[in-house]
């Protein structure tokens, strides 16, 4: 009985050290893949890190593009303006050098009457003085017949 008994204990002895030794390794095979879980994660997050980055960095491109384009609509729209504004000058101007131009016409005009009025006066001067100068003329003559 007592034999037995020995046999007994060391059967389950071994199969105590087996089953041991198995959850021992099961042990190291799962710290293996808790290990390579970790490695994985931390490649994982360096991944999610660099999309995160490059997706904040497409964010920020695409609102830099966003501004330029409202400063390219800004641009287009001021240059707008100051064609328009540039273009109602220039019709302006042009006006404004008819008007002068009709001006300077009717200042001229005005002028060319005032010197042929003048011409005339002076003319008619002339011919008066020269009536005058022949009325003396014969006068004289008379009052030289008269007194003979």
């Amino acid at each position: 009985g007592e034999k037995k008994m020995e046999v007994l204990q060391t059967e389950h002895q071994n199969r105590w050290t087996e089953v041991n030794d198995e959850l021992d390794r099961a042990k190291e095979l799962c710290s293996k893949k808790e290990s390579e879980l970790e490695d994985l994660n931390e490649r994982n997050q360096g991944v999610l890190n660099q999309l995160d980055e490059e997706m904040t960095s497409f964010e920020r491109l695409t609102q830099d593009k966003t501004k330029l384009e409202q400063k390219l609509i800004y641009a287009q729209n001021s240059y707008q303006n100051l064609e328009t504004g540039l273009t109602q000058k220039i019709i302006k101007l042009h006006a404004e050098m008819d008007d002068l131009k009709v001006t300077h016409e009717e200042e001229k005009a005005g002028k060319l009457k005032e010197l042929a009025h003048i011409l005339d006066s002076m003319h008619e001067d002339k011919l008066a003085q020269e009536v005058l100068e022949k009325s003396k003329s014969e006068v004289k003559i008379l009052q030289k017949k008269y007194t003979e």
